[in-house]
């Protein structure tokens, strides 16, 4: 498959994921039931991201999150980081919980930043775009920031 195609696939994921991922994780993330998702092509260039309203969203809260899934994927290119955790300034308006895997920035806003990572890390995972050591690298980077 070519890489540009898994940018649907990942979408195609999420919406599939997601109702799960609430349940499972319900105690920590209450009542929410959407996010807005910012996948970019990792190719040593970013041409622009694709964003989506995953599950349900106001319209308020897609375009917040879709400010932030956006500002993180740049953020994440411009400093060279694997983890948007790296550069993380709150009262920038700058969160955590974006990665960039071996193919795809993906930057999952909604859940919280340690709940939008986790979420980031199965959608790689499930198309096999991240190595462990990969991950171990990235999560350590935001246990050390938090």
């Amino acid at each position: 498959m070519r890489i540009e195609n898994k940018i649907e696939e990942l979408f195609e994921l999420a919406e599939l994921l997601l109702p799960a991922f609430l349940k499972a994780h319900k105690d920590e993330i209450g009542r929410r039931t959407g996010i807005a998702l910012a996948l970019s092509l990792n190719q040593g260039k970013i041409a622009g991201s694709h964003v989506r309203k995953i599950g349900e969203l106001s319209d308020q809260k897609y375009y917040e999150g879709r400010f932030r899934a956006q500002e993180k994927i740049q953020r994440m290119y411009r400093n060279r980081e694997i983890s948007s955790f790296q550069s993380l300034d709150v009262s920038k308006n700058e969160h955590g919980g974006g990665i960039r895997s071996d193919n795809f920035y993906i930057a999952p806003d909604g859940l919280g930043s340690l709940l939008n990572q986790k979420f980031a890390f199965m959608l790689a995972e499930l198309v096999g775009d991240i190595s462990l050591s990969k991950r171990m690298r990235i999560e350590s980077l935001s246990i050390a920031v938090l």
